[in-house]
């Protein structure tokens, strides 16, 4: 998974196992603007596809949440 923040990549992430996961990572303070709005993003390089009826699944976002 790729993290972006504004179009810039803030991290890739490699999870190996299914279940609840936990990302937190501080983003650069030039990265963002108190006067202008922030896009974040999750691009998922690849899916898991079930060897049952190809069936494509990505993940769920339970939570969001951002420090100052």
């Amino acid at each position: 998974m790729s993290f972006l923040v504004n179009g810039r990549l803030l991290d890739k992430v490699r999870y190996a196992s299914p279940g609840y996961k936990h990302f937190e990572i501080a983003v650069p303070a030039d990265w963002l603007s108190p006067d202008t709005e922030s896009t974040v993003a999750v691009d998922v390089d690849k899916l898991y596809v079930s060897p049952m009826d190809g069936a494509k699944f990505g993940f769920i976002l339970t939570r969001i949440g951002f420090l100052r």
